[in-house]
């Protein structure tokens, strides 16, 4: 049976940016699993933000992207590692999330930014996909979900679940993978856990930042990646 730790979000934060309240508010649950009598390591002890929009239809959404470092995976020439002669860390190596909020200012779409798997992971809200499905009727060949955009025009990008409409604003819960950094999946908080045993609890930081090149390098955008129904049902789910 896998185990697993959670790291949730910190109450400090290094900006007065009045969009504080809103990003520690969406923050994600991160929980990685763990193998054996292996407790884990509590990074990331950091998650950065930053806010941003994306146009769909015409109308323009707010976004919020939060990403964190996998410094150990990687070595370059840019910083040195500390104690340690010779050897290079990335500090660019990065791994994250973007959420699209909906009217209401909850996440409707969240995408999986920089994972080292092949697929482009995007995962969307209930609401989205009925109205996808009501739409355009027939899923497309090759897809699971009535929102995911034909193969050819978009074949690296997978939407793996549907999660449900949150019933207020809150962030997702993010699983990560114990042998690699991969994102295994992403439920929203008002979905069953996927964890049947926390072994431990920490906390991190959450840090206003500039969007690092290897996070902007591949936040494709949605206009290219999904299908959208008209008019665009985001947050507009009343079930909760």
């Amino acid at each position: 049976m896998s185990k697993y730790f959670s790291r949730s979000k910190g109450c400090k934060f290094t900006t007065t940016n009045t969009e504080s309240a809103d990003a520690y508010a969406l923050a994600p649950l991160l929980i990685q699993e763990v193998t054996g009598t292996n407790s884990g390591s509590l990074r990331p002890r950091e998650v950065f933000f930053g806010f941003g929009s994306t146009l769909l239809h015409g109308r323009e959404y707010r976004q919020v992207c939060y990403w964190w470092r996998l410094a150990d995976e990687g070595m370059s020439a840019d910083v040195t590692k500390p104690g340690r002669v010779g050897e290079r860390r990335d500090p660019d190596r990065c791994q994250g999330l973007r959420l699209t909020l909906g009217d209401l200012g909850r996440p409707v779409i969240c995408e999986v930014l920089a994972d080292p798997a092949d697929i482009e992971q995007i995962y969307v809200a209930q609401s989205i996909e009925a109205a996808a499905r009501a739409e355009f009727s027939a899923v497309l060949p090759g897809r699971r979900f009535a929102i995911e955009a034909s193969l050819e025009a978009a074949l690296r990008v997978v939407v793996p679940r549907v999660i449900e409409d949150a019933p207020v604003v809150m962030g997702p819960i993010v699983y990560l993978r114990a042998e690699s950094p991969e994102v295994a999946t992403v439920i929203c908080r008002c979905m069953d856990s996927q964890a049947l045993q926390l072994v431990r609890t920490g906390y991190y930081k959450l840090t206003a930042a500039n969007l690092p090149a290897a996070i902007t390098a591949q936040a494709r955008g949605l206009a290219e990646a999904l299908r959208y129904p008209h008019p665009l049902a985001f947050g507009t789910n009343t079930s909760h």
